[in-house]
């Protein structure tokens, strides 16, 4: 079974993967067929072959194709499928189709037009991405070709930030280096960033984790890097730090040959080989390497500290702890309720998310795959994350632990913080610690916090290096006062607006 190429949660991961994922195979859109009309809800004059292309590109037609091809899906068109493969059609109908736009258009509004488009190969597959407006944000729609240019895959997520990233202040160049450096498991290379303080070493050293969807090294959110702050910032402070792509992005058109695919393909696997491995370069303390989950890395790093038991702590950065299924729902709920009224068409869409959260709740292995929020996943993934307790697993670790949250973080909430407080109270070696005015990126806002932030140029706020950084470097020199804060007797909590 052909399964998504990108497993991407709009719920939790809003602006950063608007995207919706869906496995659908369709073949190419020949030359010689007219152009739709445009989507109903496109402005006047919106041409679906209008596409920027440079004159006479090879890839010229494919990118005219993709751009009707995307037209007609957004037409409600199911015809698509007829053109679809045999494996592709078992998997996506026209339900599941017309399930994805309309996830595309609850999270980012009605169609407004093509911006651009360009094309790239990657794995002997052809890429063509699509630049598209919408009301409340401009998407990259990223349509995957094989060699027969039959469509193999279709993603998408937030166009690149237009805004240039600008280095923290607490970024000192002069104060590190950086290495590119390959890492993963066999036959799944990914590209990283190995980020090195000034000096000859061995340095203690952490790994970084993504949250949910194809995540670059970088972690990027519109024109914010928190990947790279933390990099650049805890480097200066004596910490190497490695951040790599995760495999969903860096192997994005292979990700379909993975039979059962699950959160260890995704995630686990991959952070496991990138611990061993810095924990073997000659310039690293292996004695002292410690991991960085954010979101569902974090809801993922217990699981991986127990198959890298060498790790010398963990920080749990906005860790969540509520199943995907449970977090997009209340998100939605959070999201559609943000201007006090809940309309007739948000209360539709809530419940068929429910009729959904309860669909998975009761998969079995031989279900097809479930379209939440118009994002496309196997049954072997729901499967993979039932069971997860975090919280749970993270008491029973002998390793410190540091859990850092934003006091406006409406996607891992103060609720859920609490909940890992509540858990490690009793742990001997765990610090809690929440921020009043930070939100899921531990970026500085005000009032309650929304998706449109995140468009935002900011970065992570410097006492959450400054934080990090002591801990790392208490625990690699045996310092308990510093090392261990206790987690019952957290920060107090705070609401979304900051306020106690």
């Amino acid at each position: 079974m052909q399964i998504a190429r990108t497993l991407n949660f709009p719920s939790i991961r809003w602006v950063r993967q608007a995207g919706l994922a869906a496995a659908l195979t369709a073949h190419a859109i020949t030359h010689a067929q007219p152009a739709p009309e445009p989507a109903a809800d496109a402005p006047a004059g919106t041409n679906p072959r209008a596409i920027e292309v440079a004159s006479g590109s090879s890839g010229e037609a494919l990118q005219r194709d993709a751009g009707v091809l995307f037209q007609r899906m957004l037409a409600g068109d199911a015809g698509v499928l007829e053109r679809a493969t045999p494996e592709l059609r078992a998997a996506v109908d026209a339900e599941r189709l017309r399930a994805l736009i309309a996830g595309i258009r609850a999270q980012a509004g009605n169609y407004r037009g093509q911006l651009a488009s360009r094309r790239d190969t990657r794995g002997g597959m052809e890429i063509v991405t699509l630049t598209s407006a919408f009301e409340r944000a401009n998407i990259d729609v990223r349509l995957v070709f094989d060699a027969q240019q039959r469509l193999a895959g279709l993603s998408l997520r937030p166009a690149a930030a237009v805004a240039e990233y600008k280095p923290a202040d607490y970024a000192l160049p002069a104060r590190f280096s950086e290495r590119e450096v390959r890492v993963g498991v066999d036959g799944w290379a990914l590209p990283g960033t190995l980020t090195l303080p000034e000096g000859t070493g061995p340095f203690p050293a952490i790994v970084l984790v993504h949250g949910s969807g194809p995540q670059g090294r970088d972690t990027s959110v519109g024109p914010n890097r928190i990947f790279r702050d933390l990099a650049e910032g805890l480097a200066n402070r004596g910490i190497a730090v490695l951040r790599y792509d995760k495999r969903t992005l860096a192997h994005e058109a292979r990700i379909d040959r993975i039979t059962g695919f699950g959160v260890n393909d995704e995630v686990v696997d991959d952070a496991v080989a990138t611990i061993a491995w810095l924990g073997a370069q000659r310039v690293i303390d292996g004695d002292r390497v410690f991991m960085l989950g954010h979101s569902f890395g974090g809801m993922l790093a217990p699981r991986i500290a127990t198959r890298a038991p060498q790790l010398a702590g963990l920080v749990l950065f906005a860790a969540a702890v509520k199943p995907l299924e449970e977090s997009i729902v209340e998100q939605t709920m959070y999201l559609a309720g943000f201007d006090g009224r809940v309309d007739d068409e948000e209360r539709a869409r809530l419940a068929e998310l429910q009729s959904l959260r309860a669909r998975v709740r009761e998969l079995t292995a031989d279900d097809p795959p479930v379209v939440i929020a118009g994002s496309s996943a196997p049954a072997s993934y729901w499967l993979s994350l039932r069971g997860i307790d975090a919280p749970a697993e993270a008491a029973r670790l002998p390793q410190p632990l540091l859990v850092l949250h934003g006091g406006r973080d409406f996607q891992v909430t103060i609720d859920d913080h609490e909940t890992w407080r509540r858990a490690l109270t009793t742990h001997a070696q765990a610090r809690c610690i929440t921020y009043p005015g930070l939100n899921h990126l531990f970026i500085a806002g005000s009032g309650r916090s929304h998706p449109n932030e995140y468009l935002l140029a900011g970065h992570v706020a410097a006492e959450v290096i400054a934080d990090i950084a002591g801990w790392i470097n208490a625990a690699a020199t045996d310092d308990d006062n510093k090392r261990h804060g206790g987690c019952a007797a957290a920060t107090p909590p705070t609401n979304q607006d900051g306020t106690p």
